[in-house]
């Protein structure tokens, strides 16, 4: 029995955790004893739930529903940037660097480049990459939408800001 009450316990605690990462707000809580409570789900740091402002200890629940809010849609979209507009706020790159043929990243700021050698910001020993081994420096960040243009490109430029590839 004892194990059971724990595997519920912990299953309680792991929702009641999602939901308040989720930002869940119209959410219900039924007691073992029959009552309903709503309003938002919070769990407190001694192990109750929070629901509305009433305290609920977890061996008293026999129930959590949460309702996750929908977000509506925009208004004015431009149908022909589904891409941009999937992707808005993902990032492939979230800071600046070098990215070598062999997939490994450079998570330094760049601030020289010639015909032999990247050169990083603190120039730290030890860390060498070739410009025949560079496979892209990024001066910031690179959003997925931006990545995948990047990627179709398969030749030498530059992806502006902007979006536009340079060669």
């Amino acid at each position: 029995m004892k194990m059971n009450r724990s595997s519920f316990t912990r299953t309680i605690c792991m929702l009641a955790w999602l939901g308040s990462i989720l930002g869940v707000c119209a959410d219900t809580v039924t007691t073992r004893d029959g009552a309903n409570l709503q309003g938002r789900i919070v769990l407190d740091k001694d192990g109750a739930l929070l629901v509305g402002g009433k305290r609920v200890q977890l061996a008293d629940v026999k129930q959590a529903q949460f309702e996750v809010p929908q977000k509506p849609e925009p208004a004015t979209e431009d149908p022909k940037d589904d891409l941009q507009r999937l992707t808005d706020g993902l990032w492939a790159v979230d800071q600046s660097g070098a990215l070598s043929w062999n997939g490994s990243f450079i998570a330094r700021k760049v601030v020289a480049m010639d015909d032999t050698k990247v050169s990083f910001e603190g120039a730290p020993k030890g860390l060498f990459l070739s410009t025949i081994n560079t496979a892209a420096v990024f001066f910031g960040k690179i959003s997925l939408a931006h990545a995948f243009k990047l990627r179709e490109q398969r030749r030498p430029g530059v992806l502006l800001a902007s979006g536009d590839f340079v060669e």
